[in-house]
């Protein structure tokens, strides 16, 4: 099931707006799960994620959504981050 891209858009700007509550924000992450990656916002999960100012628990969720469309290009935005981040997730982010 296809997304509409208004929906998309409403929901990449819930994810990203800081304003928003964190368990809307989470939750606009939870709704990208099941889509496909060729319609996943991409650039807007990834500014979540590589925000260090991020909740570590949105930057997580924004990273496992990455991650389920990993190429070369999320690889290195990933290993960049890791690399430049103060903040140790256990598991999820290791050097």
């Amino acid at each position: 099931m296809g997304m509409l891209p208004s929906r998309n858009t409403s929901i990449s700007q819930c994810m990203t707006d800081p304003a928003v509550p964190l368990e809307v924000r989470l939750g606009a992450l939870d709704a990208f799960r099941r889509v496909p990656c060729r319609q996943l916002p991409l650039k807007a999960i990834l500014s979540v994620y590589t925000n260090t100012k991020e909740d570590t628990e949105v930057r997580i969720k924004a990273y496992l959504n990455a991650m389920k469309c990993a190429n070369r290009g999320i690889i290195d935005t990933v290993k960049d981050t890791l690399y430049n981040d103060e903040v140790n997730q256990g598991s999820y982010k290791q050097r």
